[in-house]
């Protein structure tokens, strides 16, 4: 089975053809391999395994924010994740501060990202702290 991006190499004819149909079908052969098709090969994989995500948050929005964000929208939403970051420190994982990130560059407007991530975040601390709750409690009044 071909897909897209091996077509050009498989069947230059065919790919000529789909050229003129979908003239920007190329960008599938630039961007296969990127965040940009949420996509990930073992080197990529392996890359962002070493990637310390929780510094690239914060120079983007505690460094470099007038470089990242230009917009009075985007500053908003930088705003909004600034305060979430110094709220969720400690408790938030590399995952998390990745999701922020592609958030931050892609962009999020309406803060929904940040809301799930929020979520996200502490949902998993809530199922971490259960494995230190003591059996038994205390005693239930009522």
């Amino acid at each position: 089975m071909t897909s897209l991006i091996h077509i050009a190499e498989y069947e230059p004819g065919l790919w000529e053809r789909i050229l003129r149909r979908e003239p920007n079908a190329y960008l599938a052969m630039l961007y296969w391999d990127t965040e940009l098709y949420r996509r990930s090969s073992t080197q990529r994989r392996k890359a962002d395994a070493t990637k310390d995500y929780r510094g690239i948050v914060m120079q983007m929005l505690f460094k470099e924010p007038d470089r990242h964000f230009t917009t009075d929208l985007t500053r908003h939403v930088a705003e909004q994740y600034r305060k979430t970051v110094v709220r969720l420190d400690g408790r938030a994982r590399q995952k998390d501060y990745r999701k922020m990130r592609d958030a931050l560059i892609a962009g999020d407007p309406k803060l929904r990202t940040l809301r799930a991530i929020t979520m996200d975040v502490y949902s998993s601390y809530a199922e971490y702290a259960k494995a230190f709750r003591t059996p038994g409690g205390g005693e239930r009044y009522g």
